[in-house]
């Protein structure tokens, strides 16, 4: 029997790994052919877990919002879908709901089997709540300063922290200016940095090397531990020069792959 997997976007972890297991008596089947999420296929991309992200980002809101006595609001860039675990961490901590625009909520009400009680934290009034979920894209200067405008009551607030959750985050350059506050906590937060901020330290734009793609450490762990005859890249595939490169990591995790039967 062929042998398949397409794997989307996909972010591997070991838990996969015992999945597959305990899904076949125990054993790793031999799949003749994986499709590979390959974003990040290249050593420099190796970037932290999701879950140690979230502890940080966490933390960060949760300091920023005792010292700020709940006068600072927190955005949060997202795609069509994604970045869910990073704002719900947050707005659980905060104990605080979660303001989407319409049609970013109808999005979020199709989450329900990974996220069963995202739906009631959800809420219209953008005033009631200090955790907002925005477009990847309005995270700028001049699209912040408008949303801020928007805010009605909300208009006088110490400080928005609108945060940038993407993998590339980890290679940007760290030493832009940034609020004092950031650099007081910089031993507690080493992953996250500071692309801008406002003349007067009221707009803050954070980067967060968050992502739902497998970082290369993920890869290489995942394959190395399943079985495959062939990997076939599914992104950064279009030069032969990127596909070559690619091929010698594969031929590296099959051996390795090899070695632990």
């Amino acid at each position: 029997m062929f042998v398949f997997v397409t794997l989307g976007d996909f972010r591997a972890h070991p838990k996969h790994v015992d999945v597959i297991r305990s899904a076949h008596s125990g054993n790793i089947p031999l799949y003749d052919i994986i499709y590979l999420d390959t974003t990040y296929c290249k050593p420099s991309h190796t970037f932290p877990s999701q879950d140690s992200i979230i502890e940080q980002t966490t933390f960060l809101c949760k300091h920023l919002n005792s010292t700020y006595k709940n006068r600072v609001l927190f955005l949060y860039g997202t795609y069509l879908i994604g970045k869910e675990r990073l704002f719900i961490s947050v707005s659980s901590t905060l104990n605080c709901s979660i303001y989407a625009n319409t049609q970013k909520q109808k999005i979020l009400n199709c989450c329900d089997d990974d996220f069963p009680n995202l739906r009631s934290k959800l809420t219209n009034e953008k005033s009631a709540t200090n955790v907002h979920v925005v477009k990847m894209g309005d995270l700028n200067y001049d699209s912040l300063s408008k949303y801020k405008e928007s805010l009605g009551n909300l208009n006088d607030l110490d400080l928005i922290v609108a945060f940038r959750p993407t993998g590339w985050a980890f290679t940007q350059n760290k030493d832009r200016p940034s609020p004092g506050w950031f650099k007081t906590l910089e031993d507690q937060i080493p992953n996250i940095s500071c692309t801008f901020c406002s003349n007067d330290g009221k707009i803050v734009i954070m980067s967060v090397p968050y992502s739902e793609h497998s970082s290369f450490s993920d890869l290489e762990s995942f394959c190395s531990s399943i079985k495959w005859k062939r990997i076939i890249p599914t992104v950064n595939c279009e030069s032969a020069a990127s596909r070559k490169a690619m091929e010698k990591h594969f031929k590296s995790w099959k051996q390795e792959s090899r070695s632990n039967e």
